[in-house]
């Protein structure tokens, strides 16, 4: 799926158009990966379970909101929250206790984007 940026797109609130015209976000079992036309942007993986294995954002790419939306993705598709795996990296901790804050204040909130089926 190609996700291009609306004309009345918000940089703050929607990463995948704040600094890139387009992403994809491809979604096969286990692995949730966002490139663009140049690089792989983050990806996670996952079990069926909730169990988040692993989760990456290109350093470029940080701070854009790309996690979240990453594991916003997972939860969507699982209908489970999610636990995460150790080793937590000090990175992973603040990922971790913004993920839990948001799902606490904005969980019925929908993903950007539609369906990623």
């Amino acid at each position: 799926m190609t996700i291009a940026a609306p004309n009345d797109a918000n940089p703050a609130t929607d990463p995948a158009t704040s600094t890139r015209p387009s992403v994809r976000i491809n979604h096969t079992p286990g692995i949730v990966t966002i490139t663009d036309a140049n690089t792989t942007i983050g990806y996670c993986r996952y079990d069926e379970s909730g169990a988040i294995e692993y989760v990456f954002v290109n350093t470029a790419h940080r701070r854009k909101g790309y996690a979240m939306l990453l594991l916003r993705i997972v939860e969507e598709r699982l209908a489970t929250p999610l636990r995460f795996q150790p080793p937590i990296s000090p990175l992973g901790k603040h990922l971790i206790d913004f993920y839990q804050r948001q799902r606490q204040t904005d969980a019925s909130t929908p993903l950007p984007y539609g369906d990623r089926t």
